[in-house]
């Protein structure tokens, strides 16, 4: 799996600010998946470097900020060093599997509209503002989002799963224990998919399903109401499969060592009414009980995750409390260009934090992050050298931790050495020393003297 970050978005309306905000949030969002490893970390880098955005306030337009320029390449070196990395969760978060289907997408339509009847047809890639009034449903996805953000808003880390996969990989499903599924905006590809469901919920795990049978598409022509199937909808099916009957009262039914759990409720009513999603939040309590499972669900307002060095957080909003989380140590802001050295950090309600615990960092000298690419260090008697490369233009910085404090510094760009005494900050709290310097594509040599 890659993750997509763009630091931008395809809407040009914004400001680099409003950029800026959910770009972190997108990265941090990412980050807190400790199986994926991979980015796609720039789509399209021209239209993020060179290209003009509204400014605030509304008085013309302006290129990147030169902090967040320098915030961006620092994240981006930080990010091809996730692979491998050793997780751990500070924060005891329920892990919710949300299943997601293909068809979610071949429903964004209806199934009584033909190309005749209309000549609009939603292929999923029309902005808002592009849409009459008479469409915009198609850009409503509130059932998905009824079932994720319940959950996720009381710190429960949920995370989109294949549908489609469960019949193509076995043991797919194994690494969760608590499933959610709704067949309201979305239908399964093949009854193969309800033997997998089956299985991994009569071997312990808990499945929660949430509908009301209402959505349209239920009775299209399809394998679960053509042949010897005659049910009404997919959710019947997969009741049946279950061993159970196929019109089931809510609450929670034993199924060998594991649970399902019945919500008769469309899940778009969860993103639309809170006592919805309270519903949805007790369903999934009770049906973790009723599965006699060693989970619990200690409902709070964020999570945090170290990922090797790394420590991940965030602090969500209309939550259980606004009480910010706290953490303590000898730490590397990294979403600061200045990577500050830091002794504590409070991340407040609707912040996030990306950071670097220098009490992983080793022995000797070593690199804790930079705006730009280092690929190697060299360590000699007298000191230690590097060669840094960047985009130019863009003001880069890059702390290091040391043994020892420097006693100069002498870079070389471009074939043109310079002695720059001042080119440097020594933290001798952390044992740290952060450079300052111009990126440059051809690279920058620099010789550090103890």
């Amino acid at each position: 799996m890659w993750f997509l970050h763009d630091p931008i978005a395809d809407d040009p309306k914004h400001t680099w600010k409003d950029y800026r905000s959910n770009y972190i949030r997108t990265l941090v969002a990412s980050l807190l998946h400790p199986h994926v490893s991979r980015y796609e970390v720039c789509p399209w880098p021209r239209r993020i470097y060179q290209g003009q955005y509204p400014r605030e306030g509304g008085n013309g337009k302006e290129r990147i900020p030169a902090a967040y320029a320098t915030e961006l390449q620092t994240v981006l070196n930080v990010l091809g060093t996730m692979d491998g990395l050793d997780a751990e969760w500070l924060t005891d978060s329920l892990q919710v599997g949300l299943l997601l289907a293909d068809s979610a997408m071949y429903q964004r339509n209806h199934p009584d509209w033909s190309e005749e009847a209309t000549s609009f047809k939603y292929d999923g890639t029309e902005v808002a503002s592009a849409l009459g009034s008479e469409f915009m449903e198609l850009l409503d996805w509130s059932p998905f989002y009824g079932l994720a953000l319940p959950l996720l808003k009381h710190g429960a880390a949920v995370r989109p799963v294949q549908l489609d996969n469960a019949g193509r990989f076995p043991g797919y499903l194994d690494d969760y224990r608590v499933l959610v599924l709704s067949y309201e905006y979305m239908k399964p590809e093949s009854s193969g998919l309800h033997n997998a469901l089956a299985e991994w919920v009569k071997e312990g795990g808990t499945l929660v399903y949430v509908g009301d049978g209402s959505d349209d598409f239920h009775t299209v022509r399809e394998w679960w109401n053509q042949g010897s199937k005659k049910f009404a909808s997919p959710m019947e099916h997969l009741f049946a499969s279950l061993g159970l009957e196929t019109s089931l009262a809510p609450g929670e039914y034993a199924v060998g060592k594991g649970c399902l759990a019945y919500l008769p409720l469309h899940p778009s009513q969860c993103a639309i009414l809170p006592e919805a999603g309270e519903q949805l939040r007790q369903t999934v309590t009770s049906a973790i009980a009723t599965a006699e499972s060693s989970l619990r669900w200690e409902k709070k307002n964020g999570m945090a995750l170290r990922r090797g060095p790394y420590i991940i957080a965030a602090v969500l909003d209309e939550s259980v409390s606004e009480e910010p989380y706290k953490i303590y140590g000898k730490l590397v802001d990294l979403l600061d260009a200045n990577l500050p050295v830091v002794d504590e950090v409070t991340v407040n309600e609707g912040e996030q934090a990306l950071l670097y615990d220098l009490s992983k960092a080793g022995g000797g000298v070593q690199l804790i992050a930079a705006a730009s690419r280092i690929d190697r260090i060299e360590e000699s008697d007298d000191g230690f050298s590097f060669k840094a490369y960047g985009p130019e233009g863009i003001q880069a910085a890059a702390r290091f931790q040391c043994p020892r404090k420097p006693k100069t510094v002498a870079f070389s760009a471009a074939g043109t050495s310079i002695r720059m005494p001042l080119a440097f900050k020594w933290d001798e709290g952390s044992s740290t020393v952060l450079f300052r310097y111009e990126n440059d594509p051809a690279g920058v040599s620099v010789k550090v003297i103890w």
